[in-house]
């Protein structure tokens, strides 16, 4: 009979720690499902502001991600994007100033390509300059300061 209530002590001990570890789960599991309908409430409110073509991109990698047939699906979204492209004025605007931006910068740097090519003469020129206008010693802490 000691047995008996001894093994019921330790069954009863046992069953207030899962009791515990399942209280503890429950809270756990409660703290995620609130952290996931915080975060879908976030992507939400973040997706409403969205060029609809990025909507799309969203929708069709959702969608992509799931599908066995990858390439299939892929050619679709592609031509549904390039639909959409074609027939959506203020992306025309944007690509429009990117291309007007892009060209700037081109022009802007094209000037930079013929200043690479004379800088090393430049250099050296700077060097027999200063090899002949300083003294020894004074040339040789220039080149000392140079190098560090």
């Amino acid at each position: 009979m000691t047995a008996d209530i001894h093994s019921i002590g330790l069954l009863n001990v046992e069953i207030g720690k899962e009791e515990k570890a399942l209280t503890e789960d429950q809270a756990e599991l409660a703290t995620l499902e609130r952290g996931l309908r915080d975060s879908e409430a976030m992507r939400q409110l973040q997706e409403k502001g969205l060029h609809p073509l990025a909507s799309l991109v969203q929708h069709d990698e959702s969608i992509s991600s799931s599908d066995n047939n990858e390439p299939v699906q892929q050619r679709i979204n592609q031509q549904a994007w390039m639909d959409d492209a074609e027939n959506d004025e203020n992306l025309k605007l944007l690509l429009k100033q990117f291309k007007s931006h892009l060209e700037s910068m081109h022009h802007n740097t094209e000037n930079l390509v013929d200043i690479s090519k004379v800088l090393p003469n430049a250099q050296a020129a700077l060097n027999m300059f200063t090899a002949r206008a300083l003294q020894g010693d004074d040339y040789s802490r220039l080149l000392h300061l140079k190098s560090r």
